[in-house]
């Protein structure tokens, strides 16, 4: 039925292969004898439930720290765009990964330029 639907989620994969193991099973004990009845089936539906109630309760997790993530770097991201001071934030390799358009206007680049570039660019008697 899965494979009837236009859009795929990590949902349907994820419910996809207890269910498809679910019928499988049933379909060779069905064909192969009555190894069990159907209220052991019945009994088995337990985990598909929990199965969907973990992904929907991992996929909500999932959504509330992205959206947490974000607002943060957006508080983050106007603070340092907000001071007057030059800010240049470098990475362990001695490269700018960025700078606010203090520290831009400073040196006389762009911002955007800037990512990237090692600061000995920038402060040519630096070393790291």
């Amino acid at each position: 039925m899965l494979l009837l639907w236009g859009t795929r989620t990590v949902i349907d994969a994820w419910l996809s292969v207890p269910a498809t193991a679910f019928l499988l099973e049933s379909l060779l004990n069905a064909f192969g004898g009555a190894q069990y009845t159907v209220g052991w089936y019945l009994s088995r539906a337990d985990v598909l439930i929990a199965t969907a109630f973990l992904v929907i309760a991992l996929l909500y997790e999932t959504n509330r720290l992205a959206r947490f993530l974000s607002a943060s770097e957006r508080r983050l991201s106007g603070l340092i765009s907000g001071v007057a001071d030059a800010l240049i934030i470098v990475d362990s390799r001695g490269l700018v990964a960025s700078v606010n358009p203090a520290g831009a206007s400073l040196f006389g680049f762009d911002a955007d330029a800037l990512a990237g570039t090692p600061l000995s660019r920038l402060l040519p008697n630096t070393t790291w």
